[in-house]
C-alpha cells in the first residue's frame, strides 16, 4: 500500500478518477473511506475536493512557473537564421533573433532552442576546393574500379608532387549542423595545395611501402618529372616489387623522343 502511494503522488490524476472522488464524497463517504477503496492518499483525496468547492470543476489548477520564452515557432525562426547562414557565432544568431522577434533571448536560451532542432556547433570538416568536373572525374575514375581485388590494389604505385605553402582562412572556426551533415558542402571549409612560396616535394608508395621523399627545386615541369621518374620511381619499383623495368625506360624514353 505505501509503494501504491508513493506512485500515486508522483502521477497525474485522471479526470476520471477526480470525478470518483467527488462523486464518493457526495454520496456521503469520508475522505478516509475515499483514499482506501482507491488506494490514493487522503492528502490528495482532501486537496481534490477543496479545489471542487472552490473551483465546482475537477480540473488541474494551472502550475506556477514561467513559461517558455522560446516557443516552437520562435524556434522555426532559429532554424531559419541557422540555415542561411551556418558558421554564425552564437552572438550573431541571439542578434539576428532578436531583430527578427523582438524577443530578448539569452545566449543560454538560444543555445538550447539550436539543440532542440538538433544543431550542434562543431568544427568544419577540411576538403579540397573541386569543380564540379573535378568532383565527376574523381567519382568516374571509383566507378571504374569499384570491383578491383585486392590483389590488383596491391599493384598500383600512388605519386604525386605537392606544394606545402599556407593557407590563410579568416572565417568563422565553427559551424552549426546536425547530425549526419558533415561533409555537405555548407559545413566545410575548403583549402588548396598551391599558394605560392614554400617547397615542393615529391613521393609514392604502394602495398609495397612508402617510396622516397624528393626535394623539387623551382617549379617541375616535364623534363623535371622525367627525371624523378628515372631516378626515383623506377629504383623504387625495381626495389620493392623485384621486377625489371626496361618496359617503363623504354616507355619513358619513347615520350622523351617525342616531345623532342
Amino acid at each position: 500500500m505505501e509503494i501504491d502511494n508513493l506512485n500515486s503522488k508522483r502521477k497525474e490524476l485522471s479526470e476520471e478518477t477526480r470525478g470518483q472522488i467527488v462523486g464518493m464524497s457526495r454520496a456521503g463517504n469520508s475522505e478516509r473511506e475515499i483514499s482506501k477503496v482507491l488506494g490514493i492518499p487522503k492528502s490528495t483525496v482532501h486537496n481534490i475536493l477543496v479545489c471542487f468547492r472552490v473551483t465546482n470543476t475537477t480540473s488541474s489548477v494551472p502550475r506556477p512557473g514561467r513559461p517558455k520564452l522560446i516557443d516552437g515557432e520562435k524556434e522555426q525562426v532559429i532554424n531559419r537564421i541557422v540555415n542561411k547562414k551556418p558558421r554564425s557565432t552564437l552572438a550573431e544568431i541571439q542578434q539576428d533573433f532578436e531583430k527578427k522577434t523582438n524577443i530578448k533571448a539569452s545566449q543560454k536560451t538560444i543555445r538550447r532552442s539550436l539543440h532542440n532542432l538538433g544543431f550542434f556547433s562543431r568544427i568544419p570538416a577540411q576538403k579540397p576546393l573541386l569543380t564540379d568536373m573535378q568532383k565527376g572525374n574523381r567519382l568516374n575514375w571509383c566507378l571504374e574500379r569499384q570491383s578491383w581485388s585486392i590483389r590488383k590494389w596491391g599493384n598500383v604505385i600512388w605519386s604525386d608532387e605537392s606544394r606545402f605553402a599556407v593557407f590563410n582562412n579568416d572565417g568563422p572556426n565553427r559551424v552549426w549542423r546536425t547530425s549526419g551533415t558533415r561533409f555537405e558542402q555548407q559545413n566545410l571549409v575548403p583549402t588548396v595545395k598551391h599558394n605560392g612560396g614554400s617547397i615542393m616535394v615529391w613521393s609514392c608508395f604502394s602495398s609495397r611501402g612508402l617510396g622516397p621523399l624528393v626535394l623539387v627545386e623551382g617549379t617541375m615541369d616535364r623534363w623535371d618529372y622525367i627525371e624523378v621518374m628515372r631516378e626515383h620511381l623506377l629504383p623504387y619499383i625495381e626495389r620493392k616489387f623485384h621486377v625489371e623495368v626496361i618496359f617503363f625506360k623504354m616507355t619513358m624514353l619513347q615520350y622523351i623522343l617525342h616531345e623532342m
